[in-house]
């Protein structure tokens, strides 16, 4: 609405994939996973959300929040070692001197939460990535669990037009209603 004739084009994927998309100018912007240490993007902090363990219905936990190591037993779906996000959880398992086992490792977020829905292990994932309406999925809350931490990128090099100044914009709008 605030720029009639603009197309946008949404494209999902690894943070590590989009901020090497927005280096080649292949696209202006993206939302990624911090930390961002390229110097060739210019990183600008959006938000932090909470990270949650996502189990199937029929595995009760306790009352959460439940300790790391709880989940790190299981038998985990998570993404592919290298993925930023993937190195967060990493790295909480290696400061509590666990060893995670991840038998699956899955791209997509939504396939992950259905994996786990299905019985086929656990998860972590940020909780706004949880799907709605999976009756059943449980969600917990991680004792200590540090919170994950988006950014917009651009080139630092790029000329951004108005088009992308609105998008770039409405993406900050959006993170300042929620």
């Amino acid at each position: 609405q605030r720029a009639p004739g603009v197309h946008l084009r949404i494209n999902e994927g690894a943070s590590e994939r989009l901020a090497a998309e927005v280096v080649a100018h292949e696209v202006t912007m993206a939302v990624v996973t911090e930390p961002i240490l390229d110097a060739r993007l210019a990183v600008e902090h959006l938000l932090e959300e909470d990270l949650v363990g996502l189990v199937p219905g029929n595995v009760d936990l306790g009352p959460g929040p439940v300790p790391f190591s709880a989940l790190a037993a299981m038998s985990l779906i998570l993404p592919p070692a290298g993925n930023p996000f993937r190195l967060e959880i990493d790295e909480v398992a290696a400061a509590h001197g666990l060893t995670l086992s991840v038998p699956v490792e899955v791209e997509g977020v939504r396939l992950i939460a259905d994996l786990v829905a299905a019985g086929r292990g656990a998860s972590i994932l940020p909780e706004t990535a949880v799907p709605p309406g999976l009756s059943t999925l449980r969600t917990v809350s991680i004792a200590g669990m540090p919170p994950r931490r988006l950014a917009l990128v651009t080139a630092r090099a790029a000329y951004l037009s108005l088009a992308d100044r609105a998008v770039r914009d409405s993406v900050r709008r959006l993170v300042n209603a929620h």
